[in-house]
């Protein structure tokens, strides 16, 4: 699988190890990227400020392509104990730098969703699932992706949440080179190969089951989440991230990660 590499690409970073140290403090998430910096000055301010945490869950941004590159959640029974509505109130991330900022009209009249990483209905408070309203925490994604295969993944893994039970949820838009964007005037948004998600669950606090997923970005998705199902290593793979490092010893993450 052809990516794309540009100077804030994960490359770059020797591979920077998404350390996913991430719990819920008070309801924020706490996560963290960990590993090699690069040794040039303004990719470093790059990696620092590459989490931005938005209530209930954290992302990161990939600048070249205008987009996500990744978002991370702590799936809890408390998060899904609620009666939010959804309401699709739409905001600019104003937390972001300017040059990364970009509004929801850039999907109208084009073949594209305004597709979810952290998925709203992860959430049933309502701050909590307006947040995920921001278009930070959006890019471009096939309805026939989006609303099948996705949606059905996204409720697998609130299936596995319960009292005992947690699910961190990292979400990844894989880049294809050369990129296709959503363009207008002032806006360029990079438009996915795929879409991958990774669920690690914890019994207590403890890992004890891992799955992974990539979804095709086009018409012709799989519906069946099942035909969908990789490995946590073919998903680093194709995003050029390490994952679960900080919450997996070497030889389970070996283990887990190779299964399908």
């Amino acid at each position: 699988m052809k990516r794309l590499l540009d100077a804030h690409d994960p490359r770059r970073f020797a591979r920077c190890t998404l350390a996913l140290v991430a719990v819920c403090a008070g309801g924020t998430l706490v996560a963290a990227l960990a590993g090699p910096r690069p040794s040039e000055p303004d990719l470093a301010d790059v990696v620092t400020a590459r989490l931005h945490p938005r209530g209930a869950f954290a992302l990161a941004m990939n600048p070249a392509a205008g987009g996500a590159a990744y978002t991370v959640e702590v799936l809890t029974a408390e998060q899904l104990d609620g009666r939010a509505q959804r309401r699709d109130r739409w905001h600019v991330d104003r937390q972001l730098p300017a040059a990364l900022r970009r509004s929801a009209e850039a999907y109208r009249h084009t073949p594209f969703d305004r597709g979810h990483l952290a998925a709203a209905a992860n959430y049933h408070g309502q701050a909590e699932r307006d947040a995920t309203f921001v278009t930070s925490n959006i890019v471009p994604q096939h309805p026939a992706a989006n609303r099948r295969a996705l949606a059905a993944i996204e409720a697998h893994i609130r299936a596995d949440v319960d009292r005992t039970h947690d699910v961190v949820v990292v979400t990844v838009p894989v880049y294809e080179a050369p990129l296709e964007y959503l363009s207008t005037d002032r806006q360029a948004i990079g438009i996915p190969a795929a879409i991958g998600k990774a669920a690690l669950r914890l019994d207590h606090g403890r890992p004890d089951h891992l799955r992974a997923w990539i979804v095709p970005n086009r018409a012709d998705a799989p519906s069946d989440p099942d035909d969908c199902r990789t490995s946590v290593d073919a998903l680093e793979t194709a995003a050029q991230l390490e994952l679960f490092d900080a919450l997996l010893d070497d030889a389970t993450e070996a283990e887990w990660e190779a299964r399908r």
